[in-house]
């Protein structure tokens, strides 16, 4: 920490700045697109042995598909959305995204940068299909 704040009197730049989840809704205006671009901006794809929380993700800049499917979820909820991450897998290999349901019933997915919106009641299994790297299947508990 020490070093941190030395470089940082050295260089004249300001220390980083960690946003909150609730930040970053406000920011985002509670839009999946907005939140699906910042996450995908701010969060540089590195794999991470297990889940973390979403403030973790945020203060490190850092994660895999866990952590791009945690903090847009979190950010959701903190907009009223109802949304979930779920595990879905395409041969052996494991992916973490997350589905939301907004306000209206309008359904949906963010998948990193890649947002796409569905009407209301759309067939989970429907919105699952069309993530891009299929095709896949829910991992279930």
């Amino acid at each position: 920490m020490k070093l941190l704040v030395l470089a940082i009197i050295l260089c004249g730049c300001s220390a980083p700045r960690f946003y909150t989840v609730g930040e970053v809704a406000t920011w985002s205006k509670c839009e999946p697109v907005n939140i699906s671009w910042w996450t995908a901006q701010t969060i540089e794809y590195k794999d991470t042995k297990g889940w973390e929380s979403a403030e973790k993700c945020i203060a490190r800049g850092t994660g895999d598909c866990k952590c791009l499917a945690v903090v847009p979820r979190d950010i959701l909820k903190k907009c009223g959305y109802s949304s979930k991450v779920i595990t879905i897998k395409n041969g052996k290999r494991l992916h973490a995204v997350v589905l939301y349901t907004d306000k209206s019933g309008r359904r949906g997915f963010i998948n990193g940068v890649t947002q796409k919106s569905y009407e209301a009641r759309t067939d989970w299994n429907k919105i699952i299909s069309e993530i891009s790297g299929g095709p896949w299947e829910e991992v279930r508990p």
